[in-house]
């Protein structure tokens, strides 16, 4: 009985819905910490792209690092917020472009390989100032 009463509140569209403080501190910080991610990652592409910092092999895994992080935020944060968080900016909700079957296979497979990504090669990253500091010889 509660389910259904539950269920048919969030079908009924005559149902005022109030925003949370988390919802909307969701709504207007996101684009924000998105913003400063994908210009912060930029910085730093570009200078480990630079010509003196390709010649280390750290180098080669914060340019991957930062690629990933860029695309981490651009496939996973921008759809998340389109879909939860700018319709209480706007007072509508976006088309289900990002809900159709095949679009959003492709989507959530690349926001997992982007996430995955990025936390293996801070791993590797690791590694590789391991076997620096441990055995700086070899």
């Amino acid at each position: 009985m509660f389910h259904d009463n539950m269920r048919q509140s969030l079908l009924d569209d005559s149902t005022p819905y109030t925003h949370s403080p988390e919802h909307r501190f969701f709504t207007y910080v996101t684009p924000v910490i998105a913003v400063f991610g994908v210009v912060g990652n930029s910085v730093s592409l570009m200078v480990f792209l630079s010509k003196n910092m390709r010649k280390l092999s750290a180098s080669m895994y914060l340019i991957a690092l930062a690629i990933s992080d860029i695309m981490s935020l651009v496939l996973y944060v921008l759809p998340e917020w389109l879909k939860h968080g700018e319709p209480l900016l706007s007072g509508y909700s976006w088309p289900p472009l990002l809900q159709q079957n095949g679009v959003c296979k492709s989507v959530l497979y690349n926001q997992y390989i982007a996430r995955f990504l990025s936390s293996w090669f801070i791993v590797f990253f690791t590694i590789e100032r391991f076997i620096g500091v441990c055995f700086p010889l070899r």
